[in-house]
Order: C-alpha cells, then sequence, then structure tokens
C-alpha cells in the first residue's frame, strides 16, 4: 500500500545519488502519511507528539468502536458523502504510528 511505496521510493533514493531536494520529497511525503494515518484514528498532529503507546492504544480502541460493524449502534456519519475508512484500513494505521512515534 502506500507503505510499501514509501519504502520503494526510499530504496530507490538510496541506490541513486540522493539530492537534497530527493530527501526533502521523501521526508514530506513520511509526514503526509504520518498526518494521514494520525487523522484516521482520530488524533491531531499536536496530540500524537506528546502521546505514549498506553495513550495511542487507547485512541485506537475508541477509533475501532466507531468503525467496528460489530460493535457501533448505529452507522456513523461520513463527512461530505465520503467513504468511512474499515477496520483493517485503521489497524494497519495504529501499526504504522505505533513504529514511528
Amino acid at each position: 500500500t502506500l507503505l510499501a511505496v514509501l519504502n520503494l521510493l526510499t530504496l530507490l533514493t538510496l541506490l541513486t545519488q540522493p539530492t537534497l531536494q530527493t530527501l526533502h520529497t521523501l521526508s514530506t511525503l513520511r509526514a503526509l502519511l504520518l498526518a494521514a494515518d494520525l487523522e484516521l484514528l482520530g488524533v491531531t498532529v499536536d496530540e500524537a507528539v506528546e502521546m505514549d503507546e498506553k495513550s495511542l492504544r487507547r485512541a485506537f480502541r475508541d477509533r475501532s468502536r466507531v468503525l467496528h460493524p460489530d460493535v457501533r449502534d448505529q452507522q456513523p456519519a461520513a463527512e461530505a458523502g465520503e467513504a468511512l475508512p474499515s477496520v483493517y484500513e485503521l489497524n494497519a494505521a495504529f501499526e504504522v504510528v505505533k513504529k514511528l512515534l
């Protein structure tokens, strides 16, 4: 998925002569992917800076309760016709953020 693409881009950059521009682009991509995963977990970047693994796990559990079809009471409302993320996407986002924080 996106993480695999990012890892491939990193490998290609390391194999070729990395320039300051490519390194900046890669760090920007990593930041965007991390921000997207944090948003999926319902956490802002400012909150994530002060989080430990326990509070990150709590945010993951709270968000998964909202999204899981067997646990939720009713269908949560999607914003502006957007599809809700699946529990599998939420789990993948949690694993990525856990490794990076």
